[in-house]
């Protein structure tokens, strides 16, 4: 079982979208040939609910494998739409950061996931405001 249940990150993510309506999009590219990892670029369409929303998102993961990649691009996705409320938190994550990004983040460094610079001044903005 991982974070988000019986289920694969990408599955829970397409399944989330089935509710919201849209599509992700996962577009996987191979590395140079001397280098063994696949990049992942998963955009993720607007969502709009009376619980809030967000804009078109985007998330960039890499990984060894191409399955790997995927996932680590949809769990980033769900660690994102659950710090907007719109699904639980998950499982793992520690109580004091169920509905941030914090939470999620450090299991997905592991697999060397980079973030997009609209997501890293997200993140930011949401430590100063804590500090601050």
């Amino acid at each position: 079982m991982n974070a988000w249940g019986p289920k694969y990150p990408k599955s829970a993510l397409l399944e989330a979208y089935q509710l919201y309506g849209g599509t992700p999009l996962f577009d996987v590219d191979h590395a140079r040939e001397q280098s063994p990892l696949y990049t992942c670029r998963l955009t993720i369409p607007a969502v709009h609910t009376p619980k809030g929303g967000f804009t078109e998102s985007c998330f960039v993961a890499t990984s060894r494998s191409k399955k790997g990649a995927e996932h680590s691009a949809a769990e980033m996705a769900l660690c994102f739409i659950a710090s907007r409320g719109l699904l639980p938190a998950p499982i793992n994550a520690p109580a004091r950061h169920a509905q941030t990004l914090s939470g999620c983040l450090p299991r997905i460094v592991v697999d060397e996931v980079h973030c997009l610079s609209f997501l890293e001044v997200s993140l930011a903005s949401q430590f100063t405001t804590r500090v601050g």
